[in-house]
């Protein structure tokens, strides 16, 4: 059976660039963002501002009538739910690029695609406190360019790169 494994190679030298598939990365702004209202994915989209993420969300009619009936209370239409995933944790917390990618030019594939400059996502997932992978370490996603793009190279620090191989 293939076991997926991560491992620390050359440490890089700390510059200002896109990060690459392998780099293993901190940023304070990492503190900040919100979970996606609508897929409820466990991945935390990372936006780099402390602000509240307030979503209006409506009650379907059935919904409404259901908890009438139950309860006698009825409930109104619409209601506000706080999405907003700040822990302070995460802005000292290293991270390693699992992916990312292009979407209005080509696929990143750990820094040999370039793609297009109009957009540059990043996936990453937090390293274990030992500084090894951990696969069920926490999942973020952020714009580093073009639209969205909250969390810029200059705010990231590449601490070094672990290389992906399976035994």
């Amino acid at each position: 059976m293939a076991t997926e494994r991560l491992a620390t190679t050359t440490t890089r030298e700390n510059e200002a660039r896109l990060l690459q598939m392998g780099d293993v990365f901190t940023s304070p702004k990492l503190a900040y963002g919100y979970r996606d209202y609508q897929r409820r994915t466990p991945v935390v989209t990372i936006d780099g501002q402390p602000d509240r993420h307030i979503m209006s969300v409506s009650r379907s009619n059935e919904e409404l009538l259901q908890h009438a009936a139950k309860t006698g209370e009825i409930l109104p239409k619409w209601y506000e739910v706080e999405y907003g995933a700040y822990y302070a944790s995460r802005a000292l917390a290293h991270f390693v690029v699992t992916h990312t990618e292009h979407p209005r030019g080509h696929y990143g594939m750990g820094g040999m695609d370039q793609g297009s400059p109009e957009e540059h996502i990043v996936w990453a997932q937090r390293l274990a406190e030992d500084e090894k992978f951990d696969p069920d370490g926490e999942q973020i996603k952020f714009n580093q360019l073009g639209w969205g793009a909250n969390i810029t190279p200059e705010d990231v620090e590449i601490l070094r790169m672990m290389r992906q191989w399976f035994s």
